[in-house]
Parts: structure tokens; sequence; C-alpha cells
């Protein structure tokens, strides 16, 4: 079995040995040296020599470590053979043990591969991923995609629908390079992560001292990023730059430029770049063609300030966000001049006359739109891309970050305001606390809501107190008098993008103090039901409620859901809890048993509401297979009052994937049972569980309850993305499952015409959407019971600004003409900073 006997030499040496060893299936025992030059440019013989190695020690597919592991060590291995314990133990310790040296083991889609290699090399335009196994080369055109190849072992195509098993750096998952691979790149919804953790150090280890190989073409191009690279047109006015359009008309053309300095900083996520905005002092008054320049520079320009007039040259990009929109943005290919300090700043532009309507009327790639339509809103935020705006008396419709979550998971030293101007906004669809509503048949959107955020060019809004307490912001908070800043398009943390207002000067307007805001609201001041748990046996009360990745690891958060349950919901008879997870959370290391997950629940809920008697209903989801966070193993369970309904076990209960059927009469082969649960309708996605209660003082009058959590929105067109107009595309999944409950809700009342059934949950559709009109039979066989509240108290969510309901309970006719069937939204958390979810509940009185 041959050896390698590899030792770290300088970079000096690098130089004087040189490199070049190509030699595929090479027996060869002379030395080779293997070093990283022209890390970040392309792959490099270290970055081939390491990822090779962890593949064959792992049996993988494919390797992906980040370029950065490598950069700037100026590594240089010397290959040849017969290695002692001691040189091994030598060439270790340029290995150590620490977070960094952690892989994550899993499996993920071709198709899923290719789009985070892109994403990963779009981030910074150069080479982010080291890989073995899988070669790649892609090439950008003024930063949109030219072309790209993706090619196993080099030599054929990857299959865009094959799981591929594959390695990661652990540190880069959710580590050091925030927000990392989890959020930015969706690993958290598209990686099948494995139990285990791997180490680089003892994949190197094992590689050297135990695998007999042959050398695999240290030198080979396995990766590569380029930029086309067009003349250099000399000086261009920033109004040039930015053009009429969402483009510029200068794409990878280098130019010089100059402006006054709005904002700068250094960037606080990966890749950490400084962020420079300027702004010409003297415009063309073209009101479609922006004044304002975002600068991205890797030069450590640390005597940048604002109020400074600078000189750059770079390459002309739009800086790409995952939704498909761009941020024109100057790549400095030298570091920028300063021309003149403590220029005055120039006037901001006044935000008075925002559309209210519509997002956009165009069709088509909105970044290959020749000229700007300001009466649409996308438009006229990109009129005003990188410039000073200034506007006044705002009201906050919707926050992210901050103390946005009653028990912290992590802190959330960010914060996203997203708030409109009393000068102009839809005034017609506005909820109870003043927050702006969607109205979907309409396509009206709100286009008219901005963000405020806080960020490395942001003096911004107040986020923590200096006791580390945070300051809490609502729905419906009032922001006296003007605020001035530099209008932005960032990447956000899953890597899309959204106009965003920075302060670069603080704000008097902004101060915790001068904001007139409730500060942290007590759950007993918030929503409580007007249907309470009453004694009457023929009376029942049942609620929805999307607990949000709730595991039996969190005894705070079950608690606190606990208290909430007994004191707002008023202890309900029949309880749908969605999101519920496995005993332990997002770790893989157990099953999809919930067992502990719900009598923790229900031990919570029942020592508060000591005239309920709980029991839970729960069918585990088929593991690792049913969405939802990996690890999570999330599920719709319930929970029902044993003194007002009785619940008959029938049926083999561990059969996760039995055929339900509805027997003659009405009773269920299987209760708890499944909603047609291996119907391709249902593939990777969750399960709706069925379950039939009796009416313990009326038997006769049987309840069938199907919980439902349909598909999220995840592969929607973004509806302020470039593709417009926006599709919708989880719709059409998440009408071929309502169908399918539609078709069991009628297969129930087929054989027992007198049956009372219930359908609740998350069906993240809004109330208007093709999916629940094919669930309701365009509200013929089923009710929503939404529709019986104003529309100014429909909302169950708010998604970036929008209050928008998600939640439904739905009933079929029998119980709807009852004359006491009432129903109510409980806004607990969508309105309030301090929330123990990201979704109210929704409450229903039936009457016997």
């Amino acid at each position: 079995m041959n050896k390698l006997f590899i030792f770290l030499l300088s970079s000096t040496l690098s130089l004087l040995l040189g490199c070049d060893s190509d030699n595929d299936n090479s027996t060869s025992i002379q030395p080779e040296i293997l070093s990283t030059q022209n890390s970040l440019l392309q792959s490099t013989e270290v970055g081939n020599f390491v990822t090779t190695a962890i593949q064959r020690t792992y049996d993988l597919d494919f390797v992906f470590l980040p370029a950065k592991y490598f950069d700037g060590k100026n590594m240089v291995f010397k290959v040849t053979k017969d290695l002692s314990e001691n040189e091994i133990e030598d060439v270790l310790r340029h290995f150590p043990r620490s977070p960094k040296d952690q892989l994550l083991l899993g499996s993920m889609r071709g198709k899923d591969i290719k789009r985070f290699l892109f994403e990963r090399s779009q981030e910074s335009y150069n080479v982010d991923v080291e890989t073995a196994g899988l070669w790649y080369n892609i090439n950008f055109d003024g930063g949109f995609l030219s072309s790209a190849s993706y090619k196993v072992e080099g030599r054929y195509d990857i299959e865009d629908n094959k799981y591929y098993r594959i390695a990661i750096s652990d540190d880069y998952y959710f580590g050091s390079a925030f927000p990392g691979y989890k959020y930015r790149n969706g690993f958290n919804f598209n990686f099948r992560r494995e139990k285990y953790q791997r180490s680089i150090r003892e994949a190197v280890r094992k590689y050297l001292t135990e695998l007999d190989f042959r050398f695999p073409y240290w030198g080979a191009v396995r990766a590569q990023v380029n930029l086309i690279k067009k003349p250099d047109l000399g000086f261009k006015k920033i109004s040039e730059i930015q053009g009429p359009s969402h483009s510029s008309p200068l794409l990878s053309n280098t130019v010089t430029t100059r402006g006054v300095v709005t904002a700068v900083g250094s960037d606080n996520w990966y890749p950490y770049d400084l962020d420079i905005y300027i702004q010409s002092l003297t415009p063309d008054n073209d009101p479609k063609t922006s004044e304002g320049l975002h600068i991205s520079s890797v030069f450590n320009d640390k005597s940048i300030e604002i109020g400074q007039v600078i000189e750059v040259t770079g390459l002309v990009m739009e800086e790409s966000r995952q939704n498909g929109m761009g941020e024109t943005t100057l790549r400095l290919t030298k570091s920028p001049t300063v021309i003149e300090s403590n220029v005055s700043l120039p006037e901001p532009r006044s935000l008075k006359d925002i559309p209210i309507k519509s997002i956009s009327s165009y069709s088509g790639n909105l970044m290959r739109k020749k000229s700007l339509n300001l009466n649409d809103g996308i438009d006229f935020w990109e009129s005003l891309e990188g410039m000073r705006v200034k506007t006044r008396d705002l009201v906050v419709s919707g926050f992210r970050g901050g103390g946005e979550d009653y028990i912290e998971i992590s802190d959330r030293f960010y914060l996203n305001l997203y708030v409109y101007s009393r000068e102009s906004y839809s005034k017609d669809l506005v909820s109870q606390t003043q927050g702006l509503i969607p109205n979907h048949p309409e396509n009206d959107y709100n286009p008219e809501l901005f963000v405020i955020t806080t960020n490395h060019l942001s003096k911004g809004i107040q986020v923590q107190k200096s006791n580390g307490d945070y300051f809490y912001y609502n729905v419906g908070d009032e922001i006296s008098g003007e605020v001035v800043g530099v209008l932005t398009y960032p990447k956000n943390i899953f890597g899309g993008g959204e106009y965003a207002l920075v302060t670069p000067e603080p704000q008097e307007s902004l101060q915790y103090a001068n904001i007139k805001t409730q500060g942290f609201v007590p759950f007993k001041q918030r929503p409580m039901s007007e249907y309470e748990n009453v004694e009457d046996p023929l009376e029942i009360t049942a609620a929805t409620f999307n607990l949000e990745n709730l595991p039996g690891n969190r005894p705070d958060r079950i608690d606190a859901l606990g208290e909430v349950m007994a004191e707002n919901l008023k202890c309900p008879d029949l309880i749908n809890l969605v999101e519920i997870q496995d005993n332990n959370g997002i770790s893989f290391r157990e099953s999809a048993d919930a067992k502990l997950t719900l009598k923790k629940v229900l031990v919570a809920i029942q020592y508060r509401c000591p005239n309920s008697f709980y029991e839970f209903v729960n069918v585990d989801p088929f593991e690792m297979a049913e969405g939802g966070q990996p690890g999570g193993n999330i599920r719709v369970a319930m929970m029902y009052n044993k003194l007002k309904l009785d619940f008959n076990y029938t049926g083999n209960q561990s059969t996760i994937g039995g055929h339900t059927a509805v027997l003659s009469g009405g009773d269920l082969s299987l209760n708890p049972g499944r909603v047609f649960p291996l119907d391709s309708n249902f593939r990777r996605s969750r399960r709706s569980p069925v379950m039939q209660f009796n009416l313990k003082a009326k038997p006769e009058e049987k309840i069938y309850v199907i919980g439902a959590h349909l598909n999220s929105k995840l592969g929607d067109i973004d509806l302020w993305g470039s593709r417009q107009p926006a599709v919708q595309i989880s719709e059409d999944s998440r009408s071929g499952k309502a169908q399918k409950i539609n078709e069991f809700s009628k297969w129930i009342e087929r054989q027992n015409p007198e049956a009372n059934i219930i359908v609740m949950g998350d069906f993240n559709a809004l109330e208007e959407e093709s999916s629940l009109k094919v669930l309701t039979d365009s509200g013929r066989f089923l009710k929503n019971m939404i529709f019986t509240l104003p529309p100014e108290r429909r909302y169950t969510t708010n998604y970036n600004g929008n209050s928008q309901s998600l939640d439904f309970i739905f009933v079929n006719n029998r119980l709807y003409n009852k004359p006491c069937t009432k129903s109510d939204v409980l806004q607990l958390n969508s309105d309030y900073m301090g929330r123990i979810s990201d979704h109210d509940p929704v409450v229903l009185k039936i009457c016997f």
C-alpha cells in the first residue's frame, strides 16, 4: 500500500519549486508540490487534495468546502511516499480540532446542488466552494448568469432529480459565515442531514495512511467563476450608469464616476465587503434615473466618510438577488480617491407620491424592461435606488427581528420595521390596529409599504436598552415627524432583496422615547376569546393554532403556550395543534415520536384548565419525509376534553401509511386516521389527520375533525421579483391536497348525512385563493368561518407588513346552520412583539 509524505513549506518555497501536476492515474513516486495559489479565482491544488480525501474517506458523491478555508493560509503540500507517524502529526497540526474541522454529511438533489453553487458564486463573484466529485464553471455578465456547467467527475451532467450524498462545512451551515447555508441557501429545507458529524482532519489522516489510490488531477480546475468584462468607457455620470430602467445600460463595462458619500459601512454579513453609497451633485432632473449608486469595495477604505466627494472606478453590475432583481453596483477595481471633504449632502427626495395599488403592471422580466413606469410601486422605488429620501408621520405595519419572540431562540440584534406614511397609503383595507391588509382579488399588495432597517449603514431605530432588554414595537405604533435616509436594496437573510431605508445619521423621530408605542403588551392585555369553555355539555369550543415548530425540549415555550391556551383561548374543548415537532426537535438522533412533546403540552394546559380533562391524539409522520425543519418531523396533532367528547381508538395505529376508510354509518376504519396518506398529492408534505369524536352528552352527534397544514409558499415567484406577473406555483400543490380533503369530507357525509365536519389548520393560502375554493366547492360544501368576521379582523399572520389570513376553520352546512355557531381570530402574535408564534389562533363555538 503506497503512503504519502506531506509537509508544509513556506509560500516562498512554493514559488521556487513551482507546480504542475495534472497526471491522473500516475503511479510516479516523484514529489509533487500542491499549493493554494489562485485561491478564490479557481479551485486550488490543496483544495482538490483535501476535498478528495474527504470524498474517498467517507464514500461520498460530492464534497463542498468553503474556499475561504484555504484562502490566506499559503499552504503548500509536498507529496511523496513513506510517511512516518511523526510526519503525519506534523501535517495534521495544520488541521486543528475546532468547529471549522467539522463536516455535515447528508443528501441533496442535483437541481438544489446547482442552485447552491450558483448562489454561493454570486455572493462575491469568486469561487466560494472547492469541490470533489462535481466540477463546475459559472460565468456572469454584469451580475447575471451568462452560462454554467456542472459535471460529475468533469465528464457528464448532474441529474436534477437524483439525490447525491455530500459533505459540507458545519461551520458554514450556520456558523461564522452568517447567515450560512442553512437560511441563505435553503439547506434547512433541501439538505437531508445525517445524524453524525465527521472530521476534515481525520479524513486527511486516513487518506494519507490507509487508502490506496492514484493521484487525481491535483492541478485540475474543478471550480471556476468568471466575470465578463467589456471595454472601459471612461467617465460617466451616476444617472448614466443607473439609466431609466431596472438594469444599467452599461453592464460589464468599466467606468469612472464621482459623487458625495451619503452612507458607508462594512457589511456584517458574508462576504463582508465595504458598502458605500454616493449621490450626484449635478442631477439630470429625469425622475426615472436615480442619482444614487451603490459602491462595493474589497479595499480597506477606513478613511471614507459621509460628506466626502470621491471618484471611483469599477465594473458596472447588477448585484442580483434570488428574486431576480438587482441593485445597480460599481464593483471597484481600485481604491477610491477623495476629491473633497465636508460637502453638504443633496436635498432628500420626498416620498409623498408612492403608488398605493400596483406593484407592477408589466408582463415579462423587469430587468429587461426598457423604461420605468412610475405608477408601479416597484418601478417607483427603483427610480430612487441609492438616493437620499425623506418621509414623515409613519405607522408601523409589521416587524422582523429585535424583540419579535416572547421566548428568545437566539438573539436578534437587527430590527426591520415595515411602515407606511400617513401621506400616502391605501385607506380602504386597514386592520383593526392600523396595519395594512392586502386585497388578493385585486392584486393590491400595498406597494406603499417599505422597511426601515438597522444594519452596518444605519444609525437606525433602537433595538435594545443599555441593560440588554429589547424595545418593543407593535403594529399601529406611530412615528411622528420627519425621517431622512438612503433608499437601498440590500440582500436579506434568505438571499432575496427588498427596498429598505437606512439612516446613516441619527433621527430624532426614531428615538424610542419619541415613538408612540405601547411597548411590551402582556398576554392578559391582548385579545381574549369570548367563547369560554362552559359546563354546558351540549356546547363545545374549538381552536386551531400553528405553534411555529414547537419541540419537546423547549419547556419555556411550552409553559408560555399553556398560559395562553388557558387565559386567552379559555381552555377549548378541541385543540388543533399545528407544527408540533418530535421529542428532541431538530436533532437527527431519534425517531419521529412526539409523545413526550404532547404530554408536556397537555400538562401545561391541564394545569391551568382544571375544569377540563385533556387527552391528546396523534399519528407520527413518515420520518424525515413530511417537510418542515429537517429533523423536526412536524405534524398536526389534536387534544380534546374528555368531559365533553368521546374518542374511540380503532384499527392499528402504528400503520402511519394505512388507508383510512369511512365505513357504512360513518365510522372511520382507523381512528385516528390520515386522509389518503399515500396519495401523490401529499408526497413529501404533511398528511392531514382525520379523527372521529362523539358528543358525550349526545352520542349520536358524530364530530369529524380534519387537521390541515398545506404546503408553504416556497418556490413561488416573489411579488417583488423580476418575473411579472408573479406566479404562485405552490398554489397548484395546495389545490391538489385541498381536493383530496374535499373528497374525504364528502365521503364522510355520504356515509353519514348527519355528520358534523370541521376542517381546520394552517392552509398557507390567502382567503380568496383557488385552493380554498377547491376545498369548499366555492362555499357550497364547506363554509369558511373567517368570512363571518369583518375584513379588518380576518388576519392571522403578518408578512413583511401585510396583515393576512392563512389559518382557517371550515365547517359543513349542518354545523354552519346551527344558530350558535360562531368564530373569531385572536390577534395575539401578528400585531405584537413578544409573540409565542408567528400565527394567530382561530377559535370556534358550536352548540348541539
